[in-house]
């Protein structure tokens, strides 16, 4: 079911605004429980993130590295009433790809390092995307929610990529689950395990830092080593994030990995 042709595209400009720092945040907190008037909360994040009118459309256009670019949709109701709110991130492919991920494989029974791009493409090289999205964050008011605008308002951001792959460009879209484990920090004692693991085999490069090849390892060995229990849940995700995985599975996104502080991140390629 992933971008389906029927979907509408609506004229984004209605109610859009790009946003470059594609990696500030915006949570929940920033309208649920706060009253504003139409138009007054793109007013509020317009500012928050210095928004200087860039879209994805420019990374496709000039090709450069390293670049970013975001999407901020507000839905209201007739009333002006903030109904939902979320954000889609672009990245051009140099800027995601060789971030350092995990990969489970064999069931979930062994897991490894790996880039983000490699993880993305199931392991082939030689794809090159010009675009990666991330449907970054779906955020409805409470008195909303369980109606379907979270729904709505993810698949109205699959009918944009859509829009952006009709250029006859190779693109990436991803969702990454906050995961349970962040802020007990499990995350990062697996990755320096693993780490250290990868440096005693293969060494460090010139600069520095270590050459990964994406040794697999038990997990269960991986766990008993770190002190954690045998039955550790690596793709837990917070109560507030479930939803996101069913969306994700639900219009074709499969799970790919896991984040560095054990986020699920579920993707595909469109091409």
């Amino acid at each position: 079911m992933l971008l389906e042709k029927e979907l509408p595209f609506p004229n984004f400009e209605e109610y859009t605004i790009s946003c470059p720092g594609g990696e500030k945040l915006i949570e929940s907190s920033n309208f649920i429980g706060k009253e504003f008037a139409h138009g007054e909360y793109a007013s509020f994040v317009s500012k928050l993130l210095a928004v200087n009118g860039e879209l994805p459309e420019e990374i496709l256009r000039t090709g450069e590295k390293n670049k970013r670019a975001s999407e901020i949709f507000i839905l209201e109701n007739e009333s002006g009433e903030l109904v939902a709110a979320c954000v889609s991130k672009y990245y051009s492919w140099q800027t995601i790809s060789n971030q350092i991920c995990f990969s489970l494989e064999n069931d979930q029974k062994t897991i490894k390092l790996d880039r983000f791009g490699n993880m993305l493409t199931d392991g082939d090289l030689n794809k090159h995307m010009d675009l990666v999205a991330e449907l970054a964050y779906n955020v409805v008011s409470p008195i909303y929610r369980g109606k379907g605008v979270g729904d709505k308002m993810f698949k109205l951001r699959l009918a944009r990529v859509a829009s952006l792959a009709e250029m006859n460009r190779h693109l990436a879209v991803f969702t990454m689950s906050r995961g349970a484990h962040i802020e007990s920090g499990e995350g990062n004692k697996i990755l320096n395990y693993l780490l250290e693991l990868e440096c005693k085999a293969n060494g460090k490069l010139e600069d520095g830092r270590v050459l990964i090849t994406g040794i697999s390892h038990e997990v269960e060995k991986v766990l008993t080593d770190l002190g954690l229990d045998s039955d550790f849940d690596l793709k837990r995700v917070h109560q507030d994030s479930t939803p996101i995985v069913h969306l994700s599975y639900k219009y074709g996104l499969k799970f790919k990995g896991l984040f560095k502080d054990l986020s699920p991140i579920f993707g595909e390629t469109i091409e």
